[in-house]
């Protein structure tokens, strides 16, 4: 689960910084906390159109960074929820055999 928020955690870095990088001049991407705000929000897909919008006004080619963006970011957080899943369905049946072996002994 730890490399899951360590993967997430820089993806949201790298892109912060791209967005930073490209749309410097643009509302929400004007440094490096608004950009990872703002990439945040996107991830939800939280006025995921209004930004394409705005930022395609001023670069044709914005809507490229946010859709790779989003599906990068996407899956980051599907890892995050199968690690979580898959560890949970790991810890149930070792914690059953250890409770069998309390009720041999």
């Amino acid at each position: 689960i730890l490399a899951s928020f360590a993967i997430l955690t820089i993806v949201f870095y790298i892109g912060a910084v791209m967005g930073t990088t490209l749309f410097h001049d643009q509302v929400g991407f004007r440094n490096l906390g608004e950009s990872a705000l703002s990439l945040f929000a996107l991830a939800q897909f939280d006025g995921w159109g209004e930004t394409v919008t705005r930022l395609n006004e001023v670069n044709p080619f914005a809507w490229v960074f946010i859709l790779g963006f989003t599906i990068v970011a996407a899956f980051a957080v599907l890892n995050l929820f199968v690690g979580v899943i898959v560890e949970a369905v790991q810890q149930a049946p070792q914690e059953e055999i250890k409770e069998e072996l309390e009720e041999v002994q």
